[in-house]
């Protein structure tokens, strides 16, 4: 019996294992090959790039290096630290692969090139796991007025492109991040110096939250469908600040409504804007939203721009808008409506536009008989003499658009810029004062009116 209790025992720890073999078997074979779905493998552990000015190196799977190019053709996390000029970090994996680089303290530039590069993958996530700023840096220091085609964006994709956390100082003669198709920002600092758009999308920019500063740019956010739900945000810009674009009634032009210009990669690849030749989506009617928030804008030319609709749900919004009659601080082509939310727009009087009467909250317009100065103080007070809101203009202006949930229909109102005062009573939803607008009508690509004139160009870097 001793001896048959024996064999019984090793007969039992065999079978167990032999068990676990296989499910060690069974179970690291999930961890190595791609999930449900996916067409390829992605990275197994922990994949760590060092770049490096003489020897950039990686451990990790889903990673090869051809000098200065790190190119990852797996799905997964990468996690990348380290220095390297005229470098590039080069995605091209499956379809359905997920990339996410973990940017801890990068800097990267390149002059001829994206210094990050997207050429295919479902989408790629930028995030980081400290502190620390990354710098991404594109292009010479060429002026942005000089041929398209020599302009770099810092961050290209032709595939969705999310921004979840993280320091970003980006500087770059094109685009600061630039996405053929849909881009999204869920958090992180970022800043953007450029040369074009701070941030292009082909098709729909979503800013979930985070703090975006485009401190110079020709125009600042573009994309066919533009929603900020969250964030702080300043955007400056030579032309249009926030510029939903596309649209049935696009017709001539590059993006943006400029004459001739492409969007980067475009040449490269035909499919990239699925027919869309100037980078912008033409079967989409434009919508510009915005739901929550702090944005100021800061623009030569159209100051928030709609080729479509323009709708406020909420959020704080300041426009330091145009003082040329040819652009106004709100322009839009469809729907211009405000439900709730303060906004305070300033600029022109020449195609000043105010919200719908349509709009689910009080607004008003007043039309100065002349410009006043840039640096006016501008208040707006209740009956009581109340201060609801101000402001001190950026450049000069004879335009005030305004709308708060403060706003009553049939209370009366006080309107100072410098010493200038105005008082009004609101008789309806959406009320206009003052001087009417001289240019009416006619809008033209990306909402412009034909023949207006462009905002300056940023000088060279």
């Amino acid at each position: 019996m001793q001896k048959k209790g024996k064999s019984i025992a090793l007969a039992v720890l065999l079978i167990l294992v032999a068990g676990a073999a296989v499910f060690g078997a069974i179970y690291g074979s999930r961890q190595t090959t791609a999930p449900s779905g996916s067409s390829g493998a992605v990275n197994a552990g922990r994949a760590q790039i060092h770049l490096s000015e003489d020897n950039t190196t990686a451990s990790g799977a889903g990673i090869s290096l051809d000098q200065k190019k790190v190119m990852i053709n797996k799905g997964g996390t990468y996690y990348l630290e380290g220095e390297l000029t005229d470098g590039q970090i080069y995605v091209k994996v499956g379809d359905k692969e997920t990339v996410t680089l973990s940017l801890e303290g990068v800097t990267i530039s390149n002059k001829t090139e994206h210094p990050i590069h997207v050429e295919n993958a479902k989408e790629t996530i930028l995030t980081s796991g400290s502190d620390a700023v990354n710098t991404i840096t594109a292009g010479e220091g060429v002026s942005v007025s000089s041929d398209k085609d020599t302009q770099v964006a810092a961050v290209f994709s032709r595939d969705d492109l999310t921004v979840e956390k993280g320091n970003y100082n980006v500087t770059a003669s094109g685009d600061g991040f630039h996405c053929n198709d849909d881009m999204v920002f869920r958090g992180g600092d970022i800043t953007i110096r450029c040369g074009d758009d701070g941030v292009h999308a082909n098709e729909e920019l979503k800013v979930l939250d985070g703090r975006i500063t485009v401190t110079e740019s020709y125009e600042g956010l573009e994309a066919n469908q533009i929603t900020i739900e969250s964030g702080e945000h300043a955007i400056t810009a030579s032309d249009d600040g926030l510029n939903a674009n596309g649209g049935p009634e696009s017709s001539g032009g590059g993006p943006g409504g400029r004459p001739g210009a492409h969007r980067p990669g475009q040449e490269e690849d035909e499919s990239a804007d699925e027919g869309k030749e100037d980078g912008t989506n033409k079967e989409k009617t434009p919508n510009l939203i915005i739901t929550g928030g702090k944005l100021m804008v800061d623009a030569q030319g159209d100051g928030l721009d709609s080729n479509g609709n323009l709708i406020v749900k909420g959020g704080e919004i300041v426009v330091d808008g145009p003082s040329s009659d040819g652009d106004g601080a709100l322009d839009t082509a469809g729907e211009c409506r405000i439900d709730g939310g303060v906004i305070l727009a300033v600029g022109s009087s020449g195609m000043a536009e105010t919200f719908d009467e349509a709009s689910g909250q009080c607004c008003f317009r007043y039309g100065f008989d002349s410009q006043f100065a840039e640096n006016t103080e501008i208040s707006i007070l209740d009956e009581t003499g109340k201060e609801i809101f101000q402001h001190v203009n950026k450049r000069s202006a004879a335009s005030i658009v305004f709308s708060s949930p403060e706003l009553e229909k049939g209370k009366k109102y006080t309107i100072k810029a410098g010493d200038r005062t105005e008082e009004i009573t609101l008789d309806k939803v959406s009320s206009s004062f003052g001087t009417e607008p001289r240019i009416m009508g006619g809008k033209g690509p990306g909402g412009r009116r034909p023949g207006a004139p462009r905002g300056e160009r940023p000088s060279s870097f």
